[in-house]
């Protein structure tokens, strides 16, 4: 296999190996910690928590269940629950939890512990701490399930004190204070978006010339940027369902259509003169993907800085973008160079299609 080949195969195997995790539940959590007390706002699908036996059986009890199912303990003492509450998020298939802890004095050494959904072997709690307006995150899976955050440390070298004052709304909060957060977060949402990627990687496998690829890019990154504020002003909010079914639609159809212009033996000219339709279609689908992109914001909330966290969750979003499709395009530009290589696009497309088919055909049975 030549060099060009094997990058091509690798580039396959980087991207879409891990799409399977799409499959596993995912939860998000914001852990927000002041002088004695921690706020914790946690966000899970319904079926998530359906399908989790001890929560379905006292569903009645939940937000108790799920209060208890964050252990935190502040050096060797165990912080106790003392407030909880729960809301639906109807829109995105979710309920949130918010769960107030006192600790009882300073907190030394923080240990946060995650019991939720243990039966979930490829469930991951995607977690954000919030410490003096710095932000941290981990995941917590079946291998980790504790976090210790060293705070009374962290206080002195930053030379930061702390109080409970921002303790007192225990309503859903994002817990996010900073706009480097939020880009971050824009940042991790599309490279961890794995049907995203591979929306963009299917506009990869159609050879085009680079200016036209930018068009389609720009195309795509307009009409997500539309959806995405539109979604989160909650000027429009289709349901969460119906999206994600049409995210994995637009996959097939991009690489359906890839399929069709490579029959026969095209060449690089007949290519080029088609593209202009399809910067129709990918800003259609542009429009489709932004609500994806809506969700986790959504779900955690903008706060008191609604237009510098958009523009910065956007921001992390294009870089994440850009990223992947430079190094993409770079290494298909490579592959292609060889135009008997273009059955490896062929091949390419259909396993596109493949994965887009099995994720509508779920999502829709959902």
């Amino acid at each position: 296999m030549s060099a060009f080949r094997f990058a091509f195969a690798a580039l396959f195997a980087l991207l879409t190996a891990p799409a399977w995790a799409h499959q596993a539940g995912v939860t998000d959590t914001a852990v927000q910690i002041g002088a004695s007390k921690v706020k914790v706002v946690y966000t899970a699908p319904e079926a998530e928590l359906a399908a989790d036996s001890v929560i379905a059986s006292r569903s009645e009890a939940m937000t108790a269940l799920v209060g208890a199912g964050f252990q935190l303990r502040n050096d060797d003492r165990a912080c106790a629950l003392i407030d909880a509450r729960s809301q639906n998020l109807e829109q995105i298939a979710s309920r949130q939890f918010a769960m107030l802890y006192d600790c009882g004095s300073d907190i030394g050494v923080l240990t946060v512990g995650y019991l939720l959904l243990q039966n979930n072997a490829g469930h991951k709690n995607f977690v954000r701490i919030v410490l003096a307006d710095r932000t941290a995150t981990v995941v917590f899976d079946s291998a980790r399930r504790t976090q210790e955050i060293p705070v009374a440390q962290s206080l002195r070298a930053w030379n930061k004190a702390l109080t409970d004052d921002f303790m007192g709304d225990l309503g859903g909060s994002s817990g996010m204070s900073q706009y480097s957060d939020y880009f971050m977060l824009g940042l991790e949402h599309i490279v961890f978006g794995f049907d995203h990627i591979l929306f963009l990687l299917g506009l990869l496998l159609l050879p085009l010339g680079w200016k036209q690829l930018a068009a389609l890019i720009t195309s795509f990154t307009v009409a997500h940027s539309i959806t995405l504020a539109a979604s989160v002003l909650n000027w429009v909010s289709p349901p969460m369902m119906w999206v994600e079914a049409g995210i994995a639609l637009s996959i097939v159809y991009v690489a359906l259509e890839n399929l069709w212009e490579l029959r026969g033996e095209p060449t690089a000219k007949t290519l080029a003169t088609r593209w202009k339709r399809r910067l129709l279609v990918t800003f259609s689908f542009g429009l489709i993907h932004g609500f994806g992109f809506s969700f986790i914001l959504r779900e955690i909330g903008l706060g008191d800085q609604l237009a510098g966290a958009l523009m910065s969750f956007n921001l992390g979003v294009e870089a994440g973008q850009i990223a992947i499709v430079t190094a993409a395009y770079a290494l298909i530009y490579y592959a292609m160079k060889d135009w008997n290589l273009l059955r490896m696009a062929r091949v390419g497309s259909l396993f596109v299609a493949a994965m887009g088919g099995y994720w509508l055909v779920e999502r829709l049975a959902a």
